[in-house]
C-alpha cells in the first residue's frame, strides 16, 4: 500500500517527465493527486445491444473487433475504420489520425465503446468513440455512467489521469487522510474522507458527487477558519498594546464639537472603540459601512482618544486621492483640540516629527515605524498587501491598536470567514439629513430623453454629473463591442452636451493628471465627468447630484451601490440612471433590486445569492481567497465550519489529529 504523503512519482506510470507536468497542476504527493478532483463528469450513455443503437443517440456498447484498418485519403489524412460485433449484430466505428488504434484492438479482446451514433458509408457507425478494454473482475476506468473529466495541462490528459488516479485509489490507505473523528462526522452529517475520495472519482449518482464535494468544501472552509482564528489567538497572545482611558466629559466634548449629530451606529462603534483601546490586548477591529455612513468620524475619534493619552496615530489609505480626503476631513474634526495632522505622500520628502496624526499612502509605511504609534487605521484593507499589513507589528511585542475600515459591502458570512481574526462592527445608519439616491433603469428607447433631462437638471440645479463606463477604450471582441468605453463616450457626449464642459478620468492616467481633473471637477470647472469605475472609492464631489452608469449589467449590485454613493453627498436630491440596453430579462430583474434597496449589505447578500462572490467583491478585490471546492454562498456550511474551528482553536487538546493535519498542511504549502 502507498502512503498519501509519498511523492506522486512513487506510482507506476509517473516518470520524471510526468512528475514535472503534474507539478504544474499543483500535484506533488499522492494526496495531492487524490484531491485533484474532476471538473465535470461525462455520461457515457445507456449501455445497449448494437441492434438497439439509434442514429443521433449517445450509447455504450460491449463488442469484439472484427476488423480495424487504416484508410488513407487523397489529402493525406488517415482514417481508422473498424467493424465490431456483440455476437448478434455489427456496427462500424471511425476515428481520425490515430493509426496506433490498429495495434490496440485485438480480435480476441472485448471492448467498451462509447460515443454518438452517426452515419458512415450510409450505415450506422460510432464517430470517434471512447474505448476501454474489458478486464474481467475490474470496473471500467474510462467509460461509465459518470466518467470523470479532470483539469489538464500539456502532456497530461484526462484519460491518463484516470489511469493513475485509479491505481492510487486501489493501492492507497485512504483512511490515513482522515482528521475528523466519527463523532464530528456524525454531528455535521459528513462523509468519511475515504468514502469522499472514492465517490468524487467514482460516483454512482449525482448525490454522490454533491455529498463528496460537501465534505471537501467543509475541509477547505475549516482550514480557512482555523487559520484565521489562530492568527487572532497569536495576535492576542504575543502582543500587547498601550491601555488608554477616556472620561465621560472628554467623550461628550468630542460629540458636542462634531458639526453634525452622530448616528446610533457611530455611537455604538465609538463605544466599542473605547472598550478596545481600554485594554492591553491589541484591538483588531473591522469597521464596515456604506459610502457616507461616517467611518472617518469613528477613525477620528480613535485618533482623538490616542491624543488624550499622549499617543500618535496613523491613518493609511490605498490611494493619494483617498489620503487627501481623509487628511482634510480628519484634520478639520480634530482641529478643535489643537491636534496636529500631517499628510504624508511619496512626493513629500520630510515629515514633521512633532505631529500627532499622520495621514498617508504606502509612503507612510516607509517613513514611520508603525509599532511606535498608539493607534493605526487601515482604510480598504484588501488593497494593502500582506507584507504591508505585517509592518504594523514588525516582530514588536508592543504594537498599536488597529482599526480596519471598508466601504465594500461584505455579507456577514464572508466577513466572519475572511476576517475571522478581526472583531466586526457594521455602520447600518446613514447620517441624519441624508437622502436616498433615486435610482431608475433607463432603457434604449429613453436614452435621448434622459440626456435632455440631465441637461435640464444641470442647468436648473447647478449640479454636476458622473458618467461611468466599464472600459477605457472601445472593445472589438465579440459582444463586448457594444459596451460603452470612456474615451468613446467622451467623444460622443461632447457633441450631445455641447453647451456644457466635459472631462475624462480613468485608471491609466498619471496620478498628477487624475488629481488635476478631480480638482477641476470639484471646483465646478467641468459639469460632466466621463470616467471608469476609478471613482468607486475615495472621491468626494459634494456638488454632484447625477450618476449615469453605462452597461450596468456588467457590474455587481454592491459595486453599483458604491458608485451611486458618489452623488448626493451634500444632502441634495440626487439621481442614479442605469443605462440598460441589452435584451436580458434576468439582468433587468437583478438591477431592479437597486431601485428599491439602499442597503449595501442587503444588495451584497442578493448578489451573493444570484451571482456569487466575484460579483460582490469585483475583479479588483484580490484579498478574497479562491476556494477549490467551497462557495462563499454556502452560509450553512460556513456556519458549521466556524463552530468547529472555534472549538478546535479554544480546545486544541481535544483535536490532536486535526491540529497535526493542519500543521502539516501549513508546512507543505509554505
Amino acid at each position: 500500500m502507498y502512503s498519501t504523503k509519498q511523492d506522486v512519482a512513487a506510482l507506476p506510470l509517473v516518470g520524471d517527465k510526468a512528475e514535472l507536468k503534474l507539478k504544474k497542476l499543483g500535484i506533488r504527493t499522492i494526496e495531492d493527486l487524490l484531491l485533484h478532483t474532476p471538473r465535470r463528469y461525462e455520461d457515457a450513455g445507456q449501455t445497449l445491444g448494437i441492434s438497439e443503437a439509434k442514429i443521433g443517440e449517445k450509447v455504450t456498447i460491449k463488442a469484439t473487433p472484427i476488423e480495424v484498418k487504416s484508410i488513407y485519403t487523397k489529402t493525406g489524412k488517415v482514417l481508422i475504420e473498424g467493424l465490431f460485433s456483440d455476437g448478434s449484430s455489427q456496427i462500424g466505428a471511425i476515428w481520425f489520425n490515430q493509426t496506433y488504434l490498429t495495434r490496440v484492438f485485438s480480435s480476441n479482446d472485448l471492448f467498451l465503446l462509447s460515443g454518438k451514433v452517426g452515419l458512415w458509408k450510409k450505415k450506422p457507425a460510432l464517430v470517434s468513440p471512447n474505448y476501454e478494454k474489458v478486464i474481467e473482475g475490474s470496473l471500467p476506468v474510462h467509460i461509465g455512467a459518470s466518467t470523470p473529466i479532470y483539469p489538464e495541462t500539456a502532456g497530461v490528459s484526462s484519460k491518463w489521469l484516470r489511469r493513475v488516479i485509479n491505481i492510487a485509489l486501489n493501492k492507497t490507505d485512504l483512511k490515513s487522510m482522515e482528521f475528523l473523528s466519527s463523532k464530528i462526522l456524525s454531528k455535521y452529517s459528513l462523509l468519511g474522507i475515504d468514502e469522499t475520495i472514492t465517490l468524487i472519482h467514482r460516483p454512482k449518482s449525482g448525490p454522490d458527487v454533491t455529498r463528496s464535494r460537501e465534505r471537501l468544501a467543509f475541509n477547505e472552509l475549516l482550514l480557512a477558519q482555523v487559520s484565521s482564528l489562530e492568527r487572532k489567538r497569536r495576535w492576542r497572545q504575543n502582543h500587547k498594546a498601550r491601555k488608554m482611558e477616556i472620561t465621560n466629559g472628554d467623550y461628550q466634548n468630542f460629540l458636542d464639537c462634531l458639526p453634525f449629530t452622530p448616528t446610533n451606529s457611530q455611537k455604538l462603534a465609538m463605544d466599542e472603540l473605547i472598550k478596545d483601546l481600554g485594554s492591553t490586548i491589541p484591538a483588531n477591529r473591522l469597521l464596515e459601512g456604506d459610502v457616507g455612513s461616517g467611518k472617518t468620524t469613528v477613525a477620528a475619534f480613535g485618533a482623538y482618544l490616542s491624543f488624550l493619552n499622549g499617543g500618535k496615530s496613523a491613518i493609511l489609505a490605498p490611494t493619494q486621492v483617498l489620503a487627501n480626503q481623509h487628511f482634510k476631513v480628519i484634520g478639520a474634526l480634530l482641529s478643535n483640540w489643537g491636534i496636529k495632522t500631517e499628510l504624508v505622500t511619496a512626493n513629500k520628502k520630510n515629515t514633521d516629527p512633532n505631529c500627532d496624526v499622520y495621514v498617508g499612502t504606502h509612503a507612510l509605511l516607509k517613513r514611520q515605524n508603525l509599532p511606535e504609534f498608539h493607534f493605526v487605521v487601515i482604510d480598504e484593507q484588501h488593497r494593502f498587501g500582506v507584507e504591508q499589513r505585517a509592518k504594523i507589528s514588525q516582530g514588536s511585542i508592543e504594537i498599536p491598536h488597529t482599526l480596519t475600515m471598508t466601504a465594500t459591502p461584505i455579507p456577514r458570512t464572508i466577513a466572519l470567514t475572511l476576517y475571522g481574526d478581526l472583531e466586526l462592527t457594521v455602520l447600518k445608519d446613514l447620517p441624519h439629513g441624508s437622502r436616498k439616491v433615486k435610482t431608475w433603469i433607463v432603457e434604449k428607447n429613453k436614452r435621448d430623453a434622459s440626456y435632455e433631462w440631465v441637461k435640464k437638471m444641470i442647468n436648473e440645479t447647478g449640479g454636476q454629473a458622473f458618467v461611468v463606463c466599464p472600459f477605457i477604450e472601445e472593445s472589438e471582441e465579440g459582444n463586448l463591442s457594444e459596451i460603452k468605453s470612456a474615451k468613446e463616450e467622451f467623444e460622443k457626449l461632447s457633441k450631445v452636451f455641447d453647451k456644457h464642459k466635459l472631462a475624462i478620468l480613468h485608471g491609466k492616467m498619471k496620478q498628477s493628471e487624475k488629481d488635476q481633473v478631480l480638482s477641476d471637477f470639484k471646483e465646478k470647472k467641468s459639469d460632466i465627468l466621463i470616467c471608469t469605475p476609478v471613482v468607486e472609492v475615495g472621491i468626494d464631489i459634494p456638488n454632484a447630484n447625477i450618476m449615469l452608469i453605462e452597461s450596468p449589467e456588467r457590474f455587481g449590485l454592491a459595486a453599483l451601490h458604491q458608485l451611486r454613493g458618489r452623488v448626493g453627498r451634500a444632502g441634495q436630491e440626487s439621481y442614479c440612471l442605469l443605462m440598460f440596453e441589452v435584451n436580458n430579462s434576468k439582468a433587468k430583474e437583478r438591477l431592479t433590486h437597486l431601485t428599491h434597496s439602499h442597503s449595501g449589505i442587503e444588495l451584497a447578500e442578493i448578489d451573493l445569492a444570484l451571482r456569487g462572490p466575484g460579483e460582490v467583491f469585483g475583479s479588483r478585490q484580490s484579498g478574497l481567497p479562491e476556494f477549490k471546492y467551497a462557495s462563499w454562498g454556502d452560509s450553512e456550511l460556513i456556519k458549521k465550519s466556524k463552530e468547529l474551528a472555534t472549538d478546535i482553536v479554544e480546545n486544541p487538546g481535544s483535536y490532536p489529529e486535526t491540529i497535526s493535519y493542519f500543521k502539516a498542511k501549513e508546512i507543505a504549502e509554505n
